[in-house]
């Protein structure tokens, strides 16, 4: 034993403490997480909402975290907390899996997972099933796309985005949904006007589907329409892996005329595309000012 390290001697213990614990009765709560393309199944077989937690959400509400995008709103934290500590069945619950067994070489999702420990028996459910909330992120899956692209096939959708997301736009990434219309919230902090975003939303008629890329207000404004009778789908950056697959790239990279906030992109420039601006329902402004698109009327009835 002379010579070992700490973390030697740790791992050389590891088996006896965990066989200790489970004698003793200690419960090890480990959240079940279905894996992606069982996520996309439940996707496609219900009417289910989706709502995610990704890394910056988790950082968000338990360390106080800011993200790039959206600054530290101490009600923000505490919707996230009610959102993730939820289980009513019409919401499904994206998580990082995360805590269970991690490959070799899996040190920042470790970390992360051993800081989130003392919160898991809190926040989480243990009989509850969870979602893969890299379902909007995967590059490497066969068929990923198509298989998502079913979601919206043949209906009408609504996308709620940042004003320079643009979900789509430049790529055949819903060419087969039957309409398109968009609500335009701000790229930046867009919880600061939660209130008008979530008033505009539920002005849609219930039979629409509604996707979502508004970071950590997208987590709670799918959970709330999808408790109000709606079908929204936290999609976060499915367009911009989109614009990565079709350019045979794996990692995040500055895509023209997006916002790309992991790669401190942003683009000055307006969308002229004259069906993006036709599909526009309504822009709501950082001072919460709702201002009608040119065809404000369309696709609310």
């Amino acid at each position: 034993m002379l010579g070992m390290t700490e973390l030697d001697l740790a791992i050389s213990n590891l088996a006896y403490e965990i066989y200790d614990l489970l004698q003793r009765g200690e419960k090890l709560l480990i959240p079940r997480v279905a894996n992606i393309d069982e996520t996309i199944a439940e996707l496609l077989c219900s009417d289910r909402s989706l709502a995610r937690f990704g890394d910056g959400e988790f950082k968000y509400m338990f360390f106080g975290s800011s993200i790039g995008f959206q600054q530290y709103d101490a009600n923000l934290a505490a919707r996230l907390r009610e959102v993730l500590a939820s289980n009513d069945n019409r919401v499904m619950i994206g998580i990082l899996d995360i805590f269970g067994y991690l490959p070799p070489g899996s040190v920042v999702w470790r970390s992360l997972a051993v800081r989130l420990r003392p919160h898991v028996n809190v926040c989480f459910h243990g009989e509850q099933q969870y979602y893969d909330a890299a379902v909007s992120r995967s590059l490497c899956l066969p068929g990923f796309f198509g298989k998502m692209k079913q979601l919206w096939a043949d209906k009408d959708i609504v996308i709620i985005e940042g004003a320079m997301t643009r979900m789509g736009i430049g790529n055949d990434l819903f060419d087969n949904a039957r309409s398109i219309r968009r609500i335009l919230a701000p790229a930046e902090n867009a919880f600061s006007v939660y209130p008008q975003i979530l008033e505009e939303a539920m002005r849609l008629e219930k039979s629409r589907l509604v996707l979502i890329a508004l970071g950590p207000t997208a987590t709670v404004l799918a959970y709330d329409l999808g408790i109000a009778g709606y079908r929204a789908l936290d999609l976060g950056h499915l367009d911009i892996c989109y614009e990565l697959f079709l350019r045979g790239k794996t990692e995040m990279m500055p895509i023209e005329g997006k916002y790309v906030n992991e790669v401190s992109y942003r683009s000055p420039v307006l969308c002229r595309d004259e069906n993006y601006l036709w599909q526009i329902l309504c822009t709501i402004t950082t001072n919460g000012t709702v201002t009608p698109g040119q065809n404000s009327m369309s696709g609310l009835s």
